[in-house]
């Protein structure tokens, strides 16, 4: 905290002061609905390693067709 922001706390107690010395995130997780917020990118390459590669579950080769459809909300057409 600097001798401005010291005396301003000094002179406002009521008042919280801002941590400047937090470092806003630099790495963001977008993974499907994850919104993970990370320090570094190392921090967010280990996250999705054992967040989310670690738990895909393998799809057959036959089922990426309905797995697209049901993804993307569309139907087979079969009324």
């Amino acid at each position: 905290m600097t001798s401005l922001q010291s005396k301003w706390a000094a002179a406002n107690p009521s008042r919280p002061t801002v941590d400047t010395t937090m470092a806003a995130p630099l790495a963001a997780c977008r993974w499907e609905w994850c919104r993970s917020s990370f320090q570094s990118q190392d921090e967010l390459v280990e996250h999705v390693l054992h967040e989310h590669i670690d738990n895909v579950h393998p799809v057959k080769r036959k089922d990426l067709g309905i797995l697209r459809r049901a993804e993307e909300g569309v139907s087979d057409g079969g009324e």
